[in-house]
């Protein structure tokens, strides 16, 4: 029974965390059981390899295949039953498949069966994706406002056509050209999505209110109203910019000072808002504020 309650507790805490509660109980088990291995996606793809009935004795005929996928399964099954995982902590438990994948490609391959053509055919997919992701960071204004946006685009696809068309000619050297994709393709997120992404994201608003803020009460008086919620990195970049220590206090007397309060709830004298300062993801605001004299 309590192996019974921590397994419900943890399916119920992957869904949570990953913010959905499915229609229906077997798209949550499906969600559950995807978790965390829709991080892996390339390795997702090359599971297919292990759909073959004969698939536990080529297993057990190699002693450091079957070694390293005991490996990666032990191991794999703290993060599986982990809601907090991120994809970061998962990348280093593919090394662990590696072999595994390339020993059974090497089967398949010489056998020329139906998951070998699958990958293959997938993996050409991908690299299709990859020569015309270019013009798809272009389709947004986001993205196509960066700097230089149209010649890192022109770079990347001459670079991504000229590897696609490698692929195709040098089948004996697919491998190489496959890993110099995909770092084309990661040099693309780096131009594209990172960049957007940082102009968008709610960390990236929390941190330029707070600095904002900052730098307009500098030289003045800034106190914390004690009964006000508070986040480090907002406490952070308000002190880094004013480059003073912050006060708390639940003296709300001096009207000559900036004071931090959360609205909602509050209960105080009048006052004149000056800046607006989200605290985190779920759009809670903190304001600074000026009470007026009485």
């Amino acid at each position: 029974m309590p192996l019974f309650l921590i397994l419900v507790n943890t399916f119920t805490a992957v869904l949570v965390d990953k913010g959905i509660f499915a229609k229906n109980l077997l798209t949550d088990i499906l969600i559950f059981l995807g978790h965390p291995f829709s991080a892996l996606i390339i390795a997702a793809l090359l599971a297919v390899y292990f759909l073959r009935r004969d698939i536990k004795s080529l297993i057990s005929k190699n002693s450091f295949v079957r070694y390293c996928l005991y490996l990666f399964f032990f191991n794999i099954l703290v993060f599986w039953f982990s809601p907090d995982t991120y994809a970061r902590y998962l990348f280093v438990h593919a090394t662990l498949l590696f072999p595994v994948l390339v020993y059974l490609n090497h089967i398949h391959e010489e056998e020329n069966t139906w998951q070998y053509k699958l990958v293959k055919y997938g993996l050409l997919v991908m690299a299709i994706l990859v020569v015309i992701s270019p013009v798809y960071y272009l389709s947004f204004k986001l993205t196509r406002e960066l700097e230089f946006s149209f010649l890192k685009a022109g770079v990347l696809f001459i670079l991504s056509s000229v590897l696609f068309l490698l692929l195709i000619r040098l089948k004996n050297q697919r491998v190489i050209i496959l890993v110099a994709l995909l770092l084309v393709a990661r040099i693309g997120y780096n131009w594209f999505i990172i960049p957007s992404h940082e102009k968008t994201n709610d960390t990236t608003i929390c941190r330029d209110q707070a600095v904002a803020a900052g730098k307009g009460t500098m030289g003045k008086e800034l106190k914390l109203y004690r009964r006000t919620p508070m986040v480090t990195h907002l406490q952070y970049y308000i002190t880094r910019e004013r480059m003073q220590p912050l006060e708390w206090t639940y003296d709300l007397s001096d009207t000559s000072a900036y004071y931090v309060i959360y609205e909602p709830g509050f209960e105080g004298p009048e006052y004149v808002k000056y800046y607006d300062v989200k605290m985190n993801k779920r759009n809670i605001s903190l304001s600074v504020v000026k009470f007026l004299p009485e």
